[in-house]
């Protein structure tokens, strides 16, 4: 029932006290004479003047007797009074009442009215009688409605829902039975168990919500589900035709929620609000169609929905508080987390009184999800509180179904148990995406993504993936729902993983969806995620484009920021984006990137010029002449380390010579100087002589520090031994020799090294090689050992000494590693592109290995076989083909690096022009490029 906004207030005393109530919105009435322990019956309202279930008791008291016991500070100010009751029997009859009681202190000299919540915690005994101190803070009005409205319902019990499983809950109003059944609808929904006979619309509606097969098989008009109801052992409703006409609300609502939710269809949502003629109904239905709106990124168009409707201003109160949450949410999601954390206050204040209703409680813990995560809400211990409703343990209860479910579905498919042939469904899906759509109609952001992100991985990973129909179609629509989950670990590892191995159109097609503009606070960090790990994959035209509005959200961050409010490092993350896109676009992307680079200001080294620095390293030297070559002097000039290291990288590669610079400051022996030489070859002497002296003095440091426990992760090891190979009169091989002799230093610091012997050993004098081959003899069976979880050297030391002794066995020593862990498959296929393609049958079966850095490298040794022409009758050309055509870009990544990496004057590509055409419509622009590039006489690439 609704107050009229004002009423009559009375005079002095218990009247004043009364007025003041009544000038809140709230019911004061006296209470009958014969209790001496009541003054006023009071009754709360809400600010909208809706009436609270509760009720208190006000004893008053009145005269300036009472004001004559303060309680000072030591400066003198009045913190309040003490009032005194001789033998207490008042106090034990207020707190032994069941409804609340407050004190109050009425001053005549000014009306003021001040009041006390007695509790027994705040009743102190003083022998015969006990006393409680009144606080001069406390003053009835408008002030302190909040406060005295927690007192009126602080007895308020909670709900028990022990044995609703099986019955639900029977005592709902009808008008709040639709808000259960997409709430709570463990109450509504009938159990699997319990035959009913026929469904209702808010039963078939919980049913919806609760993932139930048995609902499926009635939309579907399964006549076995009819018979059973007619014999009394089942439930029977409409079928989904019948819903979709039905002027039934519920129903209709079944029809419009299984379009939304299963078909990705909102056309009919429109329609459920045109039939929704009464309050309840239009509150459920402005609430599906704001939850459709925001799936659809839009936003702005919900927030237009829902404040259109608490315009109307005639829900009851928690229906207005599941307006009010959803609205929260739209807020939070656009950036506007002040106004949505003002917004979650109002929640808890509507609901506060309603702790009995089951929805109410779910609609608090959403609010007071938005505050806790905050951290901006002073009253956290009924933050908390909120938090832990039973809506939330049902939901948690359906995650576990769901977890379960899905474990065993692992465990089956570990045990080789194929899924049955007819029949059966995906239990642990239709669990995790009720919890989801639960959380959804909730409005609980962090449920919403925690559930959405569940649902995802389980999507991508379950056995049932293979039912799921059109596979790219289904992978991109689980990338597209991490990301909206703000799932970031989960798109940098499912992204590369189903790019590589499993479908690169599914990756395409998520990221093309992208629309960082459009990014909220929960996605924002997942859309750059897809954007670094797709921009490979994205169209040329659609690549410009997200590199033009990556630049200008450099330049410009605060609409970006103000819109996302990201939590992590927005410039760092956009220059990861840029740097995806430049490596992967065109010439108008270089173009675009270039004019940014000349345009740059950093004043310090930092993340910043680090990732600016791994944009010039993407830059390809043929795309720049001599014209920019001044500009990367000025850029060498102006910005922070390591940027100036790039830049004369790139100079070295385009004009062929050094700067001066790099070339004194490896003469004085600089180690840090030696990112920035790129290509060594050609250097003068006395700057060789430098860098093998520091380089070589950096090895046995790092010998004494590994023979004292400490290790570092630089890699002094590999850089010797490559100035060593290519400046053989110049080199110092006993530093590398007793590196590995000493056997101190762990698997990274080595593994380089390793690398660099088994591609260019055979470059080194005979006696080192001899050297060498000794010392490497013992890493062969070498146990792990490194920073990390390590497969150890084993196989890697194999490469070495084969790379340096031809006349070894290889047939023995790739027996051997075949039999072993990844890391020696991976050495294995590496040492198979030595031989004259006898291993090419082996090769091709290496290309299921478990390991994906096993498979990389045997399309990396079949691309190398196809370049020399090893093969006679063409089985690795063809296989190359197939990869080429394959979904993934893994194993075809890998064979495009053996290609372009082959010698000119060995690769025999050029005159295959079938398979540049092959890898011309790759749907990797880094593939495309190396076609592009075989076939150009110049670079497709250059910048005008």
């Amino acid at each position: 029932m609704r107050a009229p906004a004002s009423e009559a207030a009375g005079t002095s005393g218990e009247s004043l006290v009364q007025h003041k109530f009544e000038s809140m919105g709230w019911a004061a009435i006296p209470n009958p004479k014969h209790d001496l322990g009541t003054d006023l019956l009071l009754r709360p309202r809400d600010e909208r003047r809706y009436e609270l279930p509760a009720i208190m008791g006000a004893q008053v008291k009145t005269g300036a007797s009472f004001f004559r016991e303060p309680r000072t500070t030591a400066e003198g100010n009045v913190e309040g009074w003490w009032f005194r009751d001789e033998d207490a029997s008042h106090f034990d009859y207020w707190c032994g009442d069941a409804m609340p009681h407050i004190l109050v202190l009425v001053d005549p000299a000014t009306n003021d009215c001040y009041w006390v919540h007695v509790v027994r915690k705040r009743v102190l005994a003083t022998g015969k009688g006990a006393k409680i101190l009144v606080p001069r803070a406390n003053l009835i009005g408008a002030d302190h409605r909040q406060d005295l409205t927690d007192v009126a319902t602080s007895a308020i019990p909670s709900p028990t829902w022990h044995g609703t499983a099986w019955a639900g809950a029977s005592n709902i109003p009808h008008a709040d039975l639709i808000r259960h059944a997409l709430l709570t609808p463990r109450l509504i929904a009938p159990h699997p168990n319990a035959p009913v006979g026929e469904l209702s619309g808010f039963q078939a509606l919980a049913m919806l919500i609760l993932g139930r097969p048995s609902l499926g098989h009635i939309l579907a008009g399964d006549s076995r589900a009819r018979m059973m109801a007619d014999n009394g052992k089942g439930t029977w409703g409409l079928t989904l035709d019948q819903a979709e006409t039905s002027p039934d609300w519920g129903w209709r609502a079944v029809a419009v929620m299984r379009l939304l939710l299963f078909e990705d269809d909102a056309s009919h949502v429109e329609e459920l609000l045109r039939l929704s003629t009464q309050p309840g109904q239009r509150v459920a239905a402005i609430v599906i169609a704001s939850v459709s709106r925001t799936l659809n990124h839009d936003v702005e168009g919900a927030l237009v929905l829902l404040d259109r409707e608490l315009e109307r201003d005639d829900q009851s109160p928690i229906d207005h508080a599941w307006l009010l949450v959803h609205r929260a949410r739209c807020l939070q999601l656009i950036g506007s987390v002040e106004e949505a954390r003002e917004v979650a206050v109002k929640v808890q204040r509507c609901l506060a009184a309603y702790s009995r209703d089951a929805t109410a409680g779910a609609l608090a813990a959403s609010g007071a999800e938005m505050l806790f995560g905050s951290w901006h809400e002073t009253n956290l211990a009924t933050v908390i509180t909120n938090l832990d409703s039973s809506a939330s343990w049902w939901r948690a209860q359906q995650t576990a179904w769901g977890g379960s479910e899905h474990l065993d579905d692992e465990f089956k498919a570990w045990a080789h148990k194929p899924l049955p042939m007819m029949g059966g469904s995906d239990s642990a899906g239709r669990y995790l995406a009720s919890a989801y759509v639960m959380a959804l109609m909730a409005g609980d952001e962090r449920a919403i993504r925690t559930q959405l992100g569940l649902y995802a991985r389980h999507q991508l990973t379950s056995p049932w993936r293979a039912r799921a129909g059109d596979e790219v179609e289904h992978l991109a629509n689980q990338l597209d729902n991490l990301r909206q989950a703000g799932d970031r670990d989960g798109i940098n590892q499912a992204v590369p993983h189903i790019c590589a191995w499993v479908s690169a159109a599914a990756v395409r097609a998520a990221a093309s969806t992208v629309s960082p503009e459009r990014s909220t606070h929960t996605s924002a960090d997942a859309d750059l995620a897809l954007l670094i790990h797709g921009a490979d994959l994205l169209p040329p035209d659609r690549t410009c484009e997200l590199a033009e509005w990556t630049i200008d959200a450099l330049c410009d961050p605060e609409p970006y920021t103000k819109r996302t409010r990201p939590t992590f490092d927005v410039r760092c993350r956009l220059l990861e984006v840029l740097q995806s896109l430049t490596a992967s676009g065109d010439s108008r992307v270089l173009r675009q990137v270039w004019d940014y680079l000349r345009r740059v200001e950093l004043d310090a080294d930092g993340a910043e010029s680090h990732m600016i620095a791994h944009i010039i390293d993407e830059y390809p030297p043929q795309a720049l002449t001599a014209v920019h070559s001044q500009s990367l002097k000025v850029l060498t000039s102006k910005l922070p380390s390591p940027i100036p290291d790039a830049c004369r990288r790139l100079l070295r590669a385009i004009s062929g010579s050094f700067d001066e610079e790099v070339l004194r400051r490896l003469s004085e022996a600089d180690l840090s100087v030696i990112p920035a030489v790129g290509d060594i070859t050609g250097l003068p002497n006395e700057a060789v002589r430098g860098a093998i002296a520091a380089l070589s003095e950096a090895v046995r440091t790092e010998i004494a520090e590994g023979a004292s426990g400490h290790f570092a992760n630089n890699a002094p090891t590999r850089d010797l031994a490559v100035f060593n190979l290519f400046y053989p009169e110049l080199a110092d091989w006993a530093p590398l020799v007793d590196a590995l002799n000493s056997r101190v230093l762990i698997d990274e610091q080595l593994r380089g090294l390793m690398r660099v012997l088994a591609r260019l050993g055979r470059q080194a004098p005979d006696h080192v090689r001899a050297d060498l081959a000794c010392s490497l003899n013992w890493y062969l069976t070498a146990p792990p050992r490194g920073f990390r979880f390590s497969f150890g050297l084993n196989g890697l030391a194999a490469e070495a000494i084969l790379g340096m002794d031809e006349r070894r066995d290889v047939g023995e020593i790739v027996a051997r590693l075949l039999g072993g862990n990844g890391s020696d498959r991976e050495s294995a296929a590496a040492l198979m592109s030595r031989s004259d393609g006898q291993w090419i049958p082996t090769l091709i079966a290496l290309g299921a290995d478990p390991h994906p850095r096993v498979r990389r490298v045997a399309a990396y040794s079949l691309g190398c076989l196809v370049t020399r022409e090893v093969d006679g009758d063409s089985l690795a050309r063809r296989e190359l083909l197939r990869l080429f055509e394959s979904p993934g870009t893994g194993a075809a990544g890998a064979a495009a690096g053996a290609l372009t990496d082959a010698d000119e004057a060995d690769n025999n590509l050029q005159r295959d022009d079938e398979l540049i055409t092959v890898m011309a419509t790759s749907l990797s622009a880094s593939i495309r490029h190396a076609a592009l590039d075989f076939r150009a006489t110049e670079s497709v690439l250059r910048i005008p």
